[in-house]
């Protein structure tokens, strides 16, 4: 699951069912991962979500975009609190944030929306969404492997045994079609478009780029126009 969003749309589709746990795709795997709570993926600019610092440094200013909430709560408690109220727990994403976070808090330890857990999703996703009970002890010797949507709960989520049955909830995805015309120049005017060889070879060139600022990108085709002014390539990207 990306967000919260989601999450509402996975507990509205299973409010009608009279069960108590459905499976999700989260499961522990064995190498625990440093994630912020806040999971909107515009959030983040390149190489934000792992601007990560320990310790305690000097502040040098404030901003009123923070709010500092003085009750003590567990921190599965404050980030529902967060959640609820505001937006999520905060996200440090460069140096100036720490340091206005660090002049928000005013001496005082605070939580912030950084936390480390060895749960993994089934599909290799990377997103950070966690809606655990509060009671669920994440690092517990003996948590078990699978995480389930606990209807009784609200839809938060706790840990069962994978071998138990419960009902599943599957994600679809669709696919997009997108074209896009290319104008080509050049350098050996000896080419020869028709070649198939010619052809694939341009596409695995194209693909490479495209690939790296868009991801996703499973199919690319060449499509002959219908009066032959040339050729365009088909772009099928698979949106996950």
């Amino acid at each position: 699951m990306e967000d919260m969003e989601e999450m509402k749309m996975a507990l509205q589709t299973v409010a009608d069912n009279y069960v108590d746990a459905v499976w999700i795709g989260l499961h522990k795997g064995n190498n625990p991962k440093w994630h912020w709570s806040l999971v909107d993926q515009g959030f983040y600019k390149d190489g934000e979500k792992n601007n990560l610092k320990w310790g305690n440094q000097e502040t040098k200013q404030g901003a009123a975009q923070y709010v500092l909430i003085p009750e003590q709560m567990t921190w599965t408690a404050s980030r529902d609190f967060c959640r609820k109220t505001y937006t999520d727990l905060v996200s440090l994403r460069n140096e100036n944030e720490y340091q206005t976070v660090q002049n928000v808090a005013n001496g005082k330890t605070v939580y912030v929306g950084l936390f480390r857990d060895p749960w993994e999703w089934s599909d290799l996703s990377d997103s950070s969404l966690r809606y655990w009970r509060e009671s669920q002890l994440i690092y517990a010797q003996d948590s078990e492997s699978c995480v389930a949507m606990m209807k009784t709960e609200s839809g938060k989520w706790g840990d069962r045994k994978c071998a138990e049955e419960h009902p599943f909830l599957c994600k679809c995805t669709k696919n997009k079609l997108q074209f896009i015309k290319l104008r080509i120049s050049f350098q050996h005017s000896t080419l020869d478009l028709n070649d198939p060889t010619i052809q694939r070879s341009m596409l695995e060139k194209m693909a490479q780029k495209l690939n790296a600022s868009i991801k996703g990108i499973t199919l690319l085709s060449w499509k002959k126009l219908s009066d032959d002014r040339g050729l365009i390539k088909e772009d099928k990207e698979n949106i996950p």
